[in-house]
């Protein structure tokens, strides 16, 4: 697979749909499609793919995202909807709901830096279920 023009910080795997979704530095979280990858080794026979028989043309670009103004460090579906969550050095978390070719972005977290001397540490846990 290649598209991405800067480090790729993060790739997951759909947990149910032959999809993976992948984020970089270059400030794009794109969508791909490596279900043809999957009928190719299936529908032949062969148990295992032999090394060097993948030329990268069976995983399908689906979607760029583009939207964040700083390079993307995390990416990962959510496990039951097209959702989409990514992270990045905007200080922005956004939520992208994807259907066909249609990709619709929303800003859900902006971080703001605070200015103090001791600020605690805090955790927030975010829970799509």
């Amino acid at each position: 697979m290649t598209g991405h023009t800067n480090l790729v910080m993060c790739a997951q795997f759909h947990p149910s749909k032959e999809l993976i979704v992948s984020c970089s530095l270059d400030q794009t979280v794109r969508l791909w499609d490596y279900s043809n990858l999957v009928k190719k080794y299936t529908s032949s026979g062969s148990s295992k793919p032999s090394e060097g028989s993948y030329s990268g043309t069976e995983v399908e670009l689906k979607a760029i995202m583009e939207g964040h103004d700083r390079g993307i460090n995390w990416c990962d579906f959510h496990p039951t909807q097209n959702l989409i969550l990514s992270a990045a050095d905007d200080r922005k978390v956004k939520l992208w709901k994807y259907n066909g070719k249609n990709i619709m972005s929303y800003v859900i977290i902006t971080l703001k830096r605070k200015h103090r001397k001791s600020m605690g540490t805090r955790l927030i846990i975010w829970s799509f279920k």
